[in-house]
């Protein structure tokens, strides 16, 4: 583009060269000339001096340059010889009527006219003389502006460039009776505006043109001499001109300039350097920069002020100065003495067009001072940009990477990423913004892009949610782009051979409220609210525009009163608090401030109800010192019955309670006296009482309102004055009595104080358990319920320190957590204190998390301590089980075979059975096999899988197989599974397998007997002698319920008859609490109950006997887990004699016989009664047999030597005996001789249950002295006793054994014998040998036969050579006994004879067939 500089250049030597060719005669046809702003000649040659006298023709053509419409000529005509003239030509038309002719009739005119382009100008020489000639002088002027209409007011404003006002009809001559106003102004920049006639030609003294400055003066112009050579200028900030014309006599008329005054007037603008970029250009950019024609040379300097302690920098884009205009940039401020930045140190810039088309980037360190000089008339100019620059991250982040980032945080304070001039070419450059934790989020705004337009340099913004966003800008007219997000990623990638501008980027906090309402619960204690970031300074606005703090404030009825203490540090003015009751801001405004109440220092207290509403309004640009809220709340107190005489009584517990003043929030009322009476009832706790609010008439030693606390370790404490931001008072005892007293004026919004039982545990004092192989558990305070905290007796640890029973065994630990709260810790250490190495959590685990649902197992060792640290409330808690076992040795299972299992036996303790390892993983790889049985007990066995955890997918397991069952259940849980799974039978097998991979903590099984007494009732006779039951495994202690449940074992006790009495004597070793006997008379338990023990008749030695009649059902009732030393019954039973005859004067004869007699006190088994005296003469009658007579039972006032009540016993052979006192332990009293004499004798007091007494023969046979036998032919025979009756057997007679010796008469003869057996009891048996004692072979019974079966009917023969022994041993009654009949055997018999003595023989008697000889 041509510059004006050229274009004036041009202009010029064009002119010099019309000249030239005017001068030598070569100035012939057309010359064209463009006229512009700046005047110009055409003269004839050698003006002012005479042209030539050369004949010629010169002819100019003017036409406008552009943005220029007319020409405006003065004409100056000296004077011309005949036949010269000078024409000017409008529109160059040779036709043209309005053609201005001067010849040598006109000389010495001047004159002025306009014309629209084009004109000619031309001169013609005919006269062959020289004479003076001519010069018309022409300029252009652009019509910018409407031609001007002079019916209406003509506003105009002044602009840094030159516009122009012209008369009407402008160029042509103004019209006449015209009457124009014009207005100028300054456009409100304050400057004032330079007016310039340029042309000015009126009538003289008729048409005029008034100007009227801004100070009222008026200049009136009616003069003809103005044009560019004569230029009358004026300065005012606005202008008023009016033109009138009169009738006659048009005229060139005028041409007004008008332009703002020079910009600049040496003043030094300050500037601001920013974080985007901002533009310093000359006045009149975009369009050239103002012209110093109208008001002389002018300078204009800025000063760039840094921004904070940035650098700076700056792009240049230079168009073009017009010549001898410079322009400067130094670093540092107007002094010049910093380094010059622009033109560089030895450039010459004084060389034509230096100043034209540079773009150059500058960075300063510092500030920047700039410098621009003008003295020409303008030019395009240049635009200079300028923004902060902080390079300092640069390094570190374009040696980082997308991973490791360079990390900056953002704050309340502007903070900036500058890359220019890319210092790090062929880089990428990383960087991590994030809002430093505070939720707050970043605003990042891109200040500032402009890169290589293939966009080969690129900046990538990522934001949180991953979204990328390319900045790719390729042009200095960049708008910002902002982001708001959490936190944003950046990546600038450079090409080595950049020369681009680079970017700024700019990140601060986002506005700390967001147009969310914070909701809060008013409660207990004081919350505190404040301006963002207190006690620091709340931000102002900053990038985030004015922002809202906003809190909804809600108790918890909609009753409870709301309590708000409002303290000013400082707002700016403008920021403001607002408060309504309600839930927004449509409720009703309590409270708002004003710019005389945010002054530091002001407070007060505004009660609400239910819910508030608070605004915090920022729209300042800087924020302030800022304020804070103290919010209470609580339900007012109902103290009625505290504030009577009596007081009110308060038991605290472990939920929080508060008490308030009446009213509360509200002022409390005159002349209060209230009490409470509080305690911790039955808790055994101390009592935490708090007070959490006071605001009570000051006073000194608070002797008018006050709040008096006092307890048995608490010396009374009166509370007065404000305790709104004081700490909260605590006191600890073990009760308080607690008063309020107020007076009569001065009343206050009162107190809160809270009452709660202390701490639940105490610290640094573990609970101290034993883990055995029962599952056992302990959990947190409350569960399954949340643990308790509360901020009153505030944080603390409950600890447990678990040792195995044995010593050695490893604890399995089972942790089942339900949730923890933030702050709140569960710790497990391995060992007896906290020093061991943690088991639980692991070491990156983050207390203050809130920690989810746990299920985990931890092995601990032989030894655990578990610490539970409670900093919060509101999580479930946990529950943690624990077993300690040693592991069994499985080798010989694991190395059996299904066939072959090892054999284990059950008892009546629990025996356990684990996994190889336990508690640790168990082995791979295993097969293990074992037989549970009840050791022939027939009580059958109840297994227990206690515990089982195996790997999943039930690839590890134990299957249990009960019994003579071929189907197994597989076991095998994956989950840490304690639910016992019972097995009852008489047998188990198990078989354990493990595969080849993961392996888990494993199984414990447990197996018992099952419980001796199944329900089943057992029936008893009740007889004599002494019948004794007792508890299970008696003398060993009963088992307890082990693994059955409790049981209970019944009997049946039935009499003879109905009326047959029953005695049971109880004896009690030992029975556990809770285990019973209980006996009803009757056959069960709907009979009438006759005995219960209870706690206190349980104990050793406690003994009595209970009479029942006919029938007695028992219940031994076991429910302890342990069992113990047991219990004895001892029964007996006997219809009571009728004692008539014993009992008179003579008594009574009784004769014994193989049959039991018996004999007993008279209503046996009631008490006998007094002074009885009765009396037995007891003999064997004819069968001249002893007797035996037993004592089988008494129960007689005990007394020295018997002398009260007694039993008395003599005979013939037999010392006289008295017996008395208690024989239900003792052994029978026997006595044997050929007669007996009884006497029972007894006293008028201390009646006792009396005596049974039996008589029987004694023994039929005496044993060892065998009964001597001949066989001969004759058939002879012998029995058992009494036969064919049953042979005899009684308890009282005991076992006896007959004995029998044969022999063959002849001593060589065979015996033969023929055995008939009718049937022998149980325990009775019938031997023959043969020989002369029990030593010889055994002939019959075979080998093979049970001596404790019974024997039925035998009939059998027998040959036993010449001597045989036969042997009947009885020891059990009822069998019809036997005949044996006996002969020898001769060779001389013939048949014939043997059957005529079978012919013989007693009918009753048959021979078994035989072939005799």
């Amino acid at each position: 583009m041509a510059t004006k500089g050229v274009q004036t250049l041009l202009l010029t030597l064009g002119i010099f060269y019309i000249l030239y060719q005017c001068v030598d005669g070569q100035c012939s046809g057309d010359v064209n000339l463009t006229a512009g702003g700046t005047a110009q000649d055409i003269t004839s040659a050698n003006f002012p001096a005479q042209y030539p006298s050369d004949n010629r023709a010169c002819r100019w053509r003017l036409t406008t340059a552009a943005g220029y419409t007319d020409i405006y000529t003065r004409h100056n005509m000296k004077k011309f010889s005949p036949n010269d003239k000078v024409e000017i030509i409008p529109d160059c038309d040779p036709t043209s009527p309005n053609i201005v002719t001067y010849d040598s009739t006109r000389s010495f005119v001047t004159s002025q006219r306009g014309y629209t382009s084009p004109v000619c100008v031309e001169f013609t020489v005919n006269s062959g003389t020289s004479n003076d000639g001519f010069k018309v002088t022409f300029v252009a002027f652009p019509q910018m502006v409407p031609a001007t209409v002079c019916s209406t007011p003509n506003p105009r404003t002044a602009t840094t460039v030159t516009q122009y006002l012209f008369h009407p009809n402008f160029p042509a001559d103004y019209p006449s009776n015209e009457e124009c106003r014009w207005t100028i102004d300054n456009g409100g920049t304050g400057k004032d505006i330079i007016l310039t006639f340029e042309v000015r030609y009126l009538e003289d003294s008729a048409d005029c043109l008034d100007v009227t400055t801004a100070d009222g003066n008026t200049i009136q112009y009616c003069q003809d001499d103005v044009f560019p050579s004569l230029l009358t200028q004026q300065r005012s900030s606005n202008f008023s001109l009016y033109f009138k014309s009169d009738d006659s006599d048009q005229y060139a008329g005028f041409v007004v300039s008008y332009i703002l005054e020079e910009p600049c007037k040496g003043e030094l603008n300050q500037l601001q350097a920013e974080l985007g970029p901002n533009y310093l250009k000359p006045a009149g950019h975009p369009g050239d920069y103002q012209s110093a024609v109208k008001s002389g040379p002018y300078r204009c300097t800025w000063q760039i002020n840094q921004f904070e302690s940035s650098g700076l920098f700056l792009s240049l884009e230079l168009d073009t100065l017009a010549d001898g205009d410079t322009l400067f940039i130094y670093e540092g401020s107007s002094d010049k003495s910093g380094t010059l930045l622009f033109p560089s140190p030895g450039d010459t810039y004084t060389d034509s067009c230096f100043f034209c088309n540079k773009n150059v980037t500058i960075v300063s360190s510092s500030s920047a001072y700039v410098e621009f000089n003008v003295s020409s008339s303008g030019d395009a100019g240049f635009e200079l940009g300028y923004l902060a620059d902080f390079p300092s991250t640069n390094a570190a982040a374009c040696s980082a990477s997308s991973a490791s980032p360079l990390s900056l945080e953002a704050n309340n304070t502007l903070q900036l990423i500058t890359y220019f001039d890319n210092a790090f070419p062929s880089s990428d450059c990383y960087w991590n913004i994030t809002d430093g934790g505070t939720g707050r989020g970043v605003i990042l705004t891109v200040e500032y892009a402009f890169f290589d337009p293939s966009c080969t340099d690129t900046l990538v913004i990522t934001d949180h949610e991953s979204t990328q966003t390319p900045i790719c800008s390729s042009t200095k007219e960049y708008t910002a782009v902002v982001f708001r997000k959490n936190f944003f990623n950046i990546k600038f990638s450079s090409n080595q051979l950049s020369k681009e501008h680079g970017f700024s980027i700019s990140y601060i906090l986002d506005a700390p409220c967001k147009d969310t309402v914070t909701l809060i619960k008013a409660e207990l204690a004081i919350t505190t609210l404040s301006t963002p970031d207190y006690p620091s300074p709340y931000p102002g606005v900053g990038r985030s525009g004015g922002y809202v703090c906003k809190w909804h404030i809600e108790a918890e009825t909609s009753t409870t009163g709301i309590l708000i203490k409002y303290a000013f540090d400082r707002l700016q003015r403008g920021d403001a608090l607002v408060m309504y009751e309600g839930c927004d801001s449509t409720g009703v405004e309590k409270y708002r401030s004003n710019n005389e109440t945010i002054s530091n220092g002001n407070t007060a207290e505004i009660p609400f109800t239910g819910s508030v509403y608070v605004e915090f309004v920022v729209t300042s640009s800087t924020g302030d010192l800022g304020l804070q809220l103290f919010i209470t709340s609580q339900m007012a107190s109902d103290n009625t019955e505290a504030c009577t005489a009596s007081g009110k009584v308060v038991e605290a517990t472990s939920d929080v309670q508060y008490i308030t003043n009446t009213n509360f929030p509200q002022e409390y009322g005159i002349n209060e006296n209230c009490k409470w009476y509080i305690s911790p009832g039955n808790s055994g706790q101390r009592v935490f009482l708090t007070v959490e609010f006071y605001d009570i008439e000051q006073a000194n030693d608070c002797n008018n309102d006050y709040l008096k606390i006092e307890g048995p370790s608490t010396s009374a404490v009166q509370v007065c004055g404000e305790g709104f931001t004081q700490p909260l008072i605590s006191f600890n005892d073990t009760s308080f009595n607690v008063s309020f007293i107020a007076d009569d004026e001065d009343n206050y919004n009162g107190f809160v104080f809270s009452v709660v039982l202390d701490k639940p545990c105490t610290e640094r004092t573990p609970t101290m358990l034993t883990a055995d192989v029962d599952v056992k558990s302990f959990t947190s305070v409350g569960y399954p319920n949340n643990y308790t905290w509360n901020r009153q007796t505030g944080n603390y640890t409950c600890e447990w320190h678990i040792e195995a029973s044995d010593g050695t065994a490893g604890i399995l630990l089972y942790l089942d957590i339900g949730g923890l709260g933030s702050g709140t810790v569960l710790n497990v250490y391995q060992g007896c204190d906290n020093t061991g190495n943690k088991l639980y959590p692991s070491a990156a685990t983050d207390p203050t998390m809130t920690t989810p649902a746990v299920q985990l197992e931890v092995v601990a060792g032989n030894s655990s301590f578990v610490e539970f640290s409670v900093g919060s409330a509101g999580g479930q808690g946990f529950q943690i089980q624990y077993l300690s076992i040693s592991a069994t040795d499985n080798t010989a299972a694991c190395g059996a075979s299904v066939s072959s299992p090892v054999t284990l036996a059950a008892n009546d303790t629990i025996q356990y059975l684990t996994s190889s390892n336990f508690p640790e993983p168990y082995l791979s790889s295993l097969q293990c096999f074992w037989n549970i049985t009840d050791g022939g007990t027939d009580r059958g066995v109840i297994l227990t899988v206690e515990f089982n955890h195996f790997a999943s997918s039930c690839q590890d397991y134990i299957e249990v197989t009960a019994g003579s069952d071929t189907t197994g259940t597989k076991v095998c849980s994956d989950t840490f599974n304690t639910l016992p799974m019972v097995f009852k039978n008489t047998s188990f097998q198990l078989m354990f397998n493990s595969d080849a991979t993961n392996n888990a903590s494993g199984f414990v099984i447990s197996y018992i007997l099952d419980a001796p007494c199944k329900g089943e009732i057992t029936q008893i006779k009740a007889e004599l002698p002494i019948t004794t039951i007792s508890s299970p495994d008696y003398p060993a202690s009963y088992p307890g319920v082990g693994r059955s449940g409790g049981y209970v074992c019944k009997w049946h006790i039935e009499a003879e008859t109905s009326t047959t009495g029953i005695l049971i004597g109880y004896s009690f070793d030992r029975l556990q609490l809770g285990d019973a006997l209980v006996m009803y008379e009757g056959s069960d338990s709907d009979g009438v109950e006759k005995f219960r023990s209870d706690n206190t008749t349980v104990n050793s030695g406690n003994t009595a006997e209970v009479s029942f009649n006919g029938s007695a059902y028992i219940e031994f009732v076991v429910t302890s887990s342990t069992g113990d030393l047991g219990l004895q019954l001892m029964i007996t039973a006997q219809k009571a004699s009728d004692n008539t005859e014993a009992c008179s004067a003579n008594g009574k004869v009784v004769e014994a016989t193989k049959d039991v007699q018996y004999f007993t006190s008279t209503s046996f088994p009631q008490e006998y009664g007094g002074n009885e005296n009765c009396h037995w003469f007891l003999s064997g009658g004819k069968s001249g047999q002893k007797i035996i007579l037993t004592v089988e039972f008494y129960d007689i006032e005990g007394s020295t030597g018997c002398a009260n009540d007694y039993l008395k016993i003599e005979g013939p052979s037999t010392p006289t005996s008295q017996t008395c006192g208690e024989n239900f332990n003792h052994p029978l009293i026997k006595f044997n001789d050929t007669s007996l004499n009884v006497s029972f004798i007894n006293d008028d007091e201390d009646f006792y249950h009396g005596f049974v007494f039996s008589v029987v023969l004694d023994k039929p046979c005496t044993e060892s002295t065998p009964t001597m036998l001949t066989a001969d032919v004759d058939v002879k025979s012998f029995t058992s006793p009494y036969y064919p009756a049953n042979y005899t057997w009684n308890r009282q007679t005991g076992n006896y054994t007959c004995e029998w010796h044969i022999e063959a008469s002849d001593g060589t003869a065979g015996i033969l014998l023929y055995l008939d057996i009718g049937g022998l009891g149980s325990g009775t048996i019938l031997n023959v040998y043969q020989g002369s004692d029990n030593t010889g072979t055994k002939l019959y019974p075979s080998s093979a036969a049970d001596p404790k079966m019974a024997t039925s009917r035998v009939q059998l023969e027998v040959a036993p050579g010449n001597s045989t022994f036969v042997e009947f041993s009885v020891g059990s009654p009822g069998g019809p006994g036997f005949q044996i009949q006996y002969h020898y055997i001769v060779t001389t018999v013939t048949s014939k004879q043997m059957k005529e003595e079978r012919r013989l023989l007693p009918l009753s008697v048959t021979f078994v067939k035989s072939t005799l000889q």
